[in-house]
């Protein structure tokens, strides 16, 4: 077990407040409700793929107390909750929340009730309305050693859609990582959805240990719903199956994912909710502890592209629904 001293050296320096923290301070809410991960001098941040890409590095030689590790066990949610817009949700959310380990939201609030769902979150912004500023929100019973976020803008609206990355150390000292995204909607083709998706992609590519990629996905057409297999079992990753398919759909194509490599999962779940326009995705599994192959983490680079096929089909082109 690393001491206090030993711990305190290896802290991650407190980085100024944010943009976010300092709205929350303006607010009636107190400021400490809104203390994330790395403002709490937990976490370190990095807000770009090359620099998530070096942190993670890096984090792989450091140590880090014992109150960081996971256990062996894990149960999660993945959830597109509609910014928190029907009334009934709250309680949906408790009611999960209180049996869950890990939180990982799409169109998230800022607010105090959902960053209090866990003693640790992390927060990546995307669309903004006035003072409602919405995006992905990952929170979990453990802090994490990691936390990057960035966003790619929408092509049609030029709204942001969040990345979210977060490092966990595990007993064994490996790490988990979990991205929780939510993925262009609007677009013609699928030049944005790649890039978004590559630029995650190439993290997991560095990444050795265990992943979880989850989110809303909007893999609403054939053509995305192809692309996506392609890219994520290129690095090794396998989608997780369901007995009884609730996730919503588009076009009969389901929106909403869960992949892993290096995990044994042990159940799922897809409940059916009136309080958001997508249904949760409940996961449960544990680590498993063989050495991730060599050849599931090959470069982006050498991953053939989905080209433009003949049809016309209008899925393949564009989206009419806001997710």
């Amino acid at each position: 077990m690393t001491d206090s001293n030993t711990a305190a050296l290896l802290e991650p320096p407190v980085p100024a407040i944010n943009s976010l923290e300092m709205a929350a301070a303006s607010s009636n809410t107190p400021l400490t409700r809104f203390i994330s991960d790395e403002r709490a001098g937990l976490t370190d941040l990095e807000v770009t793929p090359d620099s998530c890409i070096a942190r993670l590095e890096q984090s792989q030689h450091q140590s880090y107390p014992d109150h960081y590790a996971l256990p062996d066990e894990v149960s999660l949610v993945s959830w597109n909750i509609y910014k928190a817009q029907h009334q009934n949700l709250a309680s949906d959310l408790a009611h999960l929340n209180s049996s869950t380990d890990i939180l990982l939201l799409q169109e998230a609030l800022l607010n105090e009730d959902l960053v209090n769902l866990k003693p640790f979150w992390r927060f990546a912004p995307g669309y903004k309305s006035g003072e409602l500023q919405s995006g992905v929100l990952t929170l979990s019973r453990w802090p994490a050693t990691v936390h990057c976020h960035f966003a790619h803008v929408e092509p049609w609206l030029r709204t942001p859609k969040a990345t979210n990355v977060v490092e966990y150390l595990m007993h064994d000292g490996q790490r988990l990582l979990a991205i929780n995204l939510h993925a262009i909607n609007f677009s013609f083709g699928l030049e944005d959805y790649r890039k978004q998706l590559d630029d995650a992609i190439a993290i997991i590519e560095h990444h050795k240990g265990p992943v979880v990629f989850a989110g809303d996905l909007n893999s609403w057409s054939l053509r995305r719903g192809k692309l996506l297999d392609e890219r994520l079992k290129s690095v090794g990753l396998e989608a997780a199956t369901f007995n009884q398919d609730n996730r919503t759909r588009f076009w009969g194509q389901p929106l909403d994912s869960v992949w892993v490599r290096g995990i044994n999962i042990n159940s799922t779940e897809v409940p059916v909710s009136s309080s958001s326009d997508h249904n949760p995705i409940l996961v449960s599994f544990n680590m498993n502890h063989s050495p991730v192959p060599e050849d599931s983490a090959r470069s982006v680079n050498t991953i053939a592209s989905v080209q433009p096929d003949n049809a016309n089909s209008q899925e393949d082109s564009f989206n009419v629904i806001e997710n």
